[in-house]
């Protein structure tokens, strides 16, 4: 899934350029990350990129072995059940018992092997035994950034790795809950990756988002059509706007997850590059240009092509583009998307979005 806006990363991510597109560090970006990850367990013969009409050049560019019934374009975001079940239809399509591993594209995963042995066992749950599964990431500290899912009873344990029911869903706590399920040892963060059959997946929309469902039925019909494009804008503009946690996962009774101790994180906001691991002495995350005095604990990026110096900062964030520079504190990073809801609401500021 290659879609997001990816506000809370403004103003390196622009509706123009997500920053899922972005080399926010090193020279490739996290749809190409994303990519070479899954290799070879997962080829890019194999690959679906679900994207943004806008940019489908930008991910041929990024990935130019991309078969070409590849790329699947949404003329607008209706969130991730609308995404996941058009991109169910092209597998299927592909082959009647096709098996969809889910995955954002602005993920970081360090350790690839574990990760590979891990989906493995999902795969393989997903194909035999169960319709729906999910990778819970063992949780490192409390994070409020994060969905969550409480392990119900231990369904068995495949290749070395552990698998439970799913007893509940739960939203992003406040920080006294996340403790509260650290400390139960039933609770894992909810990674958003998901494995089903294809068709497992549309039937649970079928029975749960059966509008949703019925809109998808008609683009159905229409692929390969010359009525296609016409159809597929039509019904997206119907579809409710919501996620496959709130319209299937949480109204699902039959959920399998699959235990990980990954070294996991989402790309959600600035703060989460700390997840990188590339800290100077100071621990300072510095991309670009900086020249730091006596600054610690703090996020820099300078990608404008000129210096970024600073001096007695201490758990800041600075992010210099060309044409806009954002500060504030790490604690408050979650609320650059609402700064960027509030420029494009702005006449004056929109151009900056």
């Amino acid at each position: 899934m290659a879609g997001g806006k990816g506000q809370r990363i403004w103003p390196a991510s622009r509706i123009k350029s997500p920053k899922q597109l972005l080399a926010l560090w090193g020279r490739k970006s996290m749809l190409e990350r994303t990519s070479e990850r899954l290799s070879p367990l997962i080829g890019i013969d194999e690959t679906l990129v679900v994207t943004g009409s806008r940019y489908e050049g930008l991910v041929k560019k990024q990935l130019p072995h991309l078969k070409k019934d590849g790329l699947v374009l949404e003329p607008c975001g209706k969130n991730t059940a609308a995404c996941i079940g058009l991109s169910a239809l092209w597998l299927r399509r592909r082959s009647p018992d096709a098996v969809m591993v889910v995955l954002p594209s602005d993920h970081v995963i360090r350790n690839k092997d574990n990760f590979h042995k891990v989906l493995s066992a999902a795969l393989a749950l997903a194909k035999d035994d169960a319709p729906l599964v999910t990778l819970g990431i063992a949780p490192r500290f409390p994070a409020t950034g994060f969905g969550y899912i409480k392990l119900g009873d231990k369904h068995k344990c495949a290749k070395g790795v552990d698998i439970f029911k799913a007893e509940k869903f739960v939203e992003k706590p406040d920080v006294e809950t996340a403790k509260r399920y650290i400390q139960s040892g039933r609770y894992v963060w909810n990674a958003g990756i998901f494995i089903w059959k294809a068709e497992s997946i549309l039937r649970s929309m079928e029975r749960h988002i059966p509008k949703l469902y019925s809109g998808l039925l008609k683009i159905d019909g229409a692929i390969g059509t010359r009525r296609y494009r016409q159809v597929i804008e039509r019904e997206y503009a119907k579809f409710e706007d919501i996620s496959v946690d709130n319209g299937i996962l949480e109204r699902s009774r039959d959920i399998h997850v699959v235990f990980s101790e990954l070294k996991w994180d989402d790309v959600g906001s600035w703060s989460s590059l700390d997840c990188l691991g590339f800290h100077d002495k100071d621990e300072n995350i510095a991309i670009g240009e900086n020249f730091e005095i006596d600054t610690k604990g703090s996020i820099l990026v300078s990608d404008a092509g000129h210096l970024l110096a600073t001096i007695g900062l201490r758990g800041m964030i600075v992010v210099q583009s060309k044409d806009a520079t954002l500060v504030c504190t790490k604690e408050r990073a979650q609320e650059v998307k609402e700064l960027v809801k509030r420029l494009r609401a702005s006449s004056k500021f929109r151009k900056y979005t």
